[in-house]
């Protein structure tokens, strides 16, 4: 199976795109929230064409913010209103909005952002009912191959996919190294000096603005610790040893490398069901990188084959299915509160659980190229009446290159096929 031609510079489509468009025709305001490099301008760049005129954060500071009349920025028909770095200009946000739910046009102003801050959110919130708030991830694989239109990534039994071939291995490991970040679609594009012109940006434009310019670079130096720790249960102390800090600032950082897109942390399923833990243990989230690129570089492997043969490739994988199973559901306006995962308190834990009502879904990676049915059904079975809930079908997605039923209640799905 190929990947889009990365020889060719050119837009690919999100699966976001339908819901999207839904929005913008149903509320005044929409919020397009994605870590820097995700394609937010791109997305809307395509989706609204001609139909828009984007206000970026040198134009704002261009301006006397305080006598702009949000009207006159708003006037012009059917053309929607784009203002980027949101998370910069909450009294700006607050009067745009108004003048937004005032005009009563549907698709009047979107607000693109990174993060949405406690200043950004309180200006928001009077205008809830009149803003959706979506969240865009980097590019998924599915995106790339073009099997988008399949909805939420739910552990079901095979569905047709149109007899797509299967996908070369090498190429797989390849692109969880290299990353969904769109702009890397361009063959020309250097991997390392991408990332580290990203990391450049994120420091300059972001950090220093938040955690002035000493803790930025120490922001850093976490981010790349827990890049080494990628689908690993979230170990404080190790990362304030690594990094220097204290475990007050260490955890304040990593909320913030959460609320930028950059990680995510998934709950125990303990802890999700509103279940008391009985151990530490059993309280601590996982840590993921949504993407893995940018896991790679500040984890320094340099080549697809340093990660494919080095110690960190089965890590890498379980956070590169994990993202990609989240990417799906963000894509589809789900909230990410329905995945947990299970500990059993020997050291042995699978790597998400979904929960569907009052179904529960396992799914387990597995970096072999078969899976063991015997073991995983052991494993599935482990959540049958947790909480009351039933349990569904479970999966293990591995590298194998067909999907298939692998036994009662266990679907196999190859790691492109998420």
């Amino acid at each position: 199976m190929r990947l889009v031609d990365r020889s060719l510079a050119m837009y690919v489509h999100r699966e976001i795109e339908p819901l999207l468009e839904s929005c913008i025709g149903q509320y005044e305001v929409l919020l397009l929230v994605g870590p820097r490099g995700s394609g937010k301008t791109s997305l809307l760049r395509h989706c609204l064409g001609e139909a828009c005129q984007f206000l970026s954060d040198e134009d704002v500071s261009a301006m006397d913010v305080t006598l702009a009349d949000p009207d006159d920025l708003l006037a012009g028909g059917d053309r929607t209103l784009v203002l980027e770095d949101t998370e910069r200009q909450p009294r700006l946000v607050r009067r745009l909005v108004a003048a937004a739910v005032a005009d009563g046009r549907p698709g009047g102003l979107v607000l693109e952002a990174q993060l949405v801050t406690e200043r950004l959110s309180a200006a928001l919130q009077p205008f809830a009912a009149h803003v959706r708030t979506l969240q865009l991830g980097t590019l998924s694989l599915r995106e790339l191959l073009g099997q988008t239109g399949r909805g939420p990534h739910v552990p079901a039994p095979p569905r047709n996919m149109g007899g797509a071939p299967a996908m070369d291995e090498g190429a797989l490991w390849e692109h969880i190294w290299r990353g969904g970040q769109p702009t890397l679609l361009d063959a020309t594009a250097n991997w390392d000096d991408y990332y580290s012109a990203w990391e450049r940006e994120l420091l300059e434009h972001k950090l220093e603005g938040l955690l002035g310019r000493r803790d930025a670079f120490r922001f850093l130096g976490l981010m790349t610790a827990c890049a080494k720790r990628t689908a690993q249960p979230l170990d404080l102390d190790g990362l304030c040893n690594e990094a220097e800090l204290d475990p007050q600032t260490a955890e304040e950082w990593i909320n913030l490398l959460e609320d930028l897109g950059i990680v995510c942390l998934v709950p125990p399923l303990v802890s999700a069901l509103g279940r008391r833990a009985s151990s530490h243990a059993g309280r601590t989230p996982l840590l993921h990188f949504m993407d893995t690129g940018l896991a790679c570089h500040l984890a320094s492997l340099d080549s697809p084959d340093g990660l494919r043969f080095g110690p960190l490739y089965r890590p890498m994988l379980r956070s590169f299915v994990t993202s990609e199973v989240m990417k799906t559901w963000l894509a589809a306006g789900r909230e990410l509160a329905r995945f947990s995962y299970p500990f059993d308190g020997e050291g042995r834990e699978l790597d998400l659980v979904l929960r569907e009502g009052n179904v529960l879904h396992p799914i387990k990676v597995d970096a072999g190229r078969a899976a063991r049915a015997d073991e995983a059904q052991r494993e599935f079975a482990s959540l049958q009446g947790v909480d009351g809930c039933e349990l569904g079908w479970g999966e293990v997605v591995c590298l194998a290159r067909d999907d298939g039923v692998a036994g009662r209640g266990v679907v196999v799905t190859p790691a492109w096929q998420v």
